[in-house]
């Protein structure tokens, strides 16, 4: 049996353990001391042998859907091509179906109003690009810094600083100069800050880093409360819990979006990188492991070096370290340039200062007479 045939055993066993804990024994966990359990889960297990074992597994374990994502099916192939066309015709007949019926679930008419949807893009635009970050960053930190998860933690904490701050501070701004300047300023900050993120090396200084986490968190930050005014100043309000949902939903869009493609970018880079450097002669698992994220390069040069191949485990660990950074830096790039293309567009589209919002139509208002339009900040 392999090293990773070992490991892979030794996952299915603890799988199973921590399952029968939480699963049939939920009561004992709570009375019975460590080392009973031990042996109370020692004998169950042993009732099994291996192919029941794993037959059992996949009814408690939570199963894992392996995508296959643009980095394998390759971003020029028929079935990746195929697949963004049918997204588009699903969101083309979408919208088609809620400009026909009398009540719609989203008003996409709302959208050719350029306030709603240059602020709604901004929002979406910033949750695209910190998620993105968010998703390399803490793999920067944790395989690139060796920083343990709760000491990666604490060193994000400039980004939600900086966010809070900047957020009361937006809203002040866009008082004084109003909702255009201080979005398109966020949005530029952001694009700023990931451009220069995508030039760090593994010596990096965090202090750096963490002038770059503010930077950053304070771009986002100014533009979270212009925006939303700037949505839900721009509907009646009759609609104010449709503006309110589609602020909802593209925060959540956004940010479901920048961890799939920020993240399959980085992974293509990666693993492009990677070819080109990887050591040869690996063992079909160690090659298999390390292709599949900088991790798994870390876990199979381990196994090298206790096999007593040392020198072959360090040129492994060089090459994902550098087939890593180099995916960072493209990762940045793309999420720094879509920042900044946003800031871009909020210039263009986002009025300066708030208009007043249209009257909704007398089928779609509880009770026009009684509404007034939404405060907005002058």
């Amino acid at each position: 049996m392999t090293y990773w045939q070992e490991d892979r055993a030794t996952v299915e066993r603890s799988q199973l353990k921590d399952q029968l804990m939480d699963e049939l024994y939920p009561e004992f966990s709570e009375r019975v001391a460590p080392q009973q359990m031990e042996e109370l889960i020692a004998a169950e297990l042993a009732r099994w042998d291996r192919s029941k074992v794993r037959d059992f597994v996949p009814m408690f374990v939570r199963p894992r859907v392996r995508a296959q994502l643009p980095p394998n099916w390759g971003w020029g192939s028929a079935r990746t091509l195929g697949t963004l066309a049918l997204g588009v015709a699903l969101l083309a007949a979408f919208v088609n179906v809620e400009r026909r019926i009398a009540r719609p679930m989203l008003d996409v008419t709302l959208f050719r109003n350029p306030r709603f949807t240059a602020a709604s893009g901004s929002i979406a635009i910033g949750l695209f690009t910190l998620a993105g970050f968010t998703f390399l960053i803490t793999q920067y930190f944790q395989f690139v810094k060796g920083y343990s998860p709760f000491g990666t933690g604490l060193r994000l904490l400039p980004v939600a600083t900086s966010i809070a701050v900047a957020a009361t501070l937006g809203t002040k701004l866009a008082v004084r100069v109003g909702n255009k300047a201080i979005v398109a300023t966020g949005l530029a900050c952001f694009g700023i800050a990931l451009l220069w993120i995508a030039g760090n090396t593994a010596s990096t200084s965090y202090l750096t880093i963490a002038g770059q986490m503010v930077l950053g968190g304070g771009g986002l930050g100014l533009i979270t409360a212009p925006a939303t005014e700037a949505i839900m100043g721009a509907v009646p309000a009759a609609k104010a819990g449709v503006g309110s949902a589609v602020n909802d939903a593209t925060r959540l869009f956004g940010a479901a979006l920048g961890v799939a493609v920020i993240g399959s970018i980085a992974s293509s880079l990666y693993g492009s990188r990677l070819d080109e450097t990887i050591p040869r002669g690996l063992p079909p698992g160690a090659a298999d492991a390390a292709h599949g994220s900088v991790g798994g390069a870390l876990v199979a040069a381990q196994h090298l070096a206790r096999a007593g191949l040392g020198t072959t485990a360090h040129h492994l660990v060089d090459a994902a370290f550098g087939a890593f950074l180099h995916s960072l830096e493209g990762g940045c790039r793309v999420a720094g340039v879509v920042a900044l293309v946003g800031a871009i567009v909020a210039a263009a589209l986002l009025p300066s200062r708030p208009q007043a919002p249209t009257r909704a139509p007398a089928d779609h208002a509880i009770d026009i007479e009684a509404t007034t339009p939404t405060a907005s900040l002058r």
